[in-house]
């Protein structure tokens, strides 16, 4: 009777450890928040210089460093970058899915990415990173760009934030547009 008492309390114990460890790695794969129609702002010394805006949006850990923290949008992502002298709108850029390092600035947009300045200035791409503190935009990916004058194809591209100033890195065509 003595043998069968112990044998439940340390099955019992080693039950408890192990949904411990199971629980463990629940609550890490889990969002910190999640959030429904969010409005984010960012300022730089008292400025708005891009309003963020997400139907749906988690924060979780970045996986390769948990000391940082992600914003993850997978329902789509409007952002709008400011000109941070005048604080009028710069571009706005959409896409189906964003996540941005809390920590480092960096953001990643991807699937049907447009990013559009106040020219009138047309990105289209798969994927693109935007770098907050440096002010700029880039993808090694293919790049349509669309102004009034012509439509540019490319691989790779680097601009500003406000993407009223582009480099293409391998130009791969360029159609002109006639009124």
């Amino acid at each position: 009777m003595c043998i069968i008492l112990i044998t439940s309390i340390l099955s019992a114990c080693s039950r408890t450890q192990n949904e411990e460890q199971i629980m463990k790695h629940v609550r890490e794969g889990l969002p910190i928040q999640e959030s429904w129609d969010v409005t984010y702002l960012y300022s730089d010394s008292g400025k708005i210089t891009a309003r963020l805006e997400a139907p749906y949006l988690i924060e979780v850990k970045n996986t390769e460093h948990p000391e940082q923290t992600e914003l993850e949008m997978n329902r789509g992502v409007k952002l709008t970058i400011m000109n941070k002298v005048s604080g009028a709108e710069d571009s706005k850029l959409t896409a189906k899915y964003a996540k941005i390092n809390q920590q480092t600035g960096i953001a990643e947009a991807r699937d049907s990415v447009v990013v559009v300045n106040n020219e009138g200035a047309k990105l289209e791409t798969e994927q693109l990173f935007w770098n907050r503190d440096q002010d700029q935009i880039k993808t090694d990916k293919f790049v349509k760009i669309t102004t009034r004058d012509e439509i540019l194809f490319g691989e790779g591209m680097i601009a500003n934030s406000g993407f009223n100033t582009y480099k293409i890195f391998k130009i791969r065509g360029t159609l002109s547009i006639k009124e």
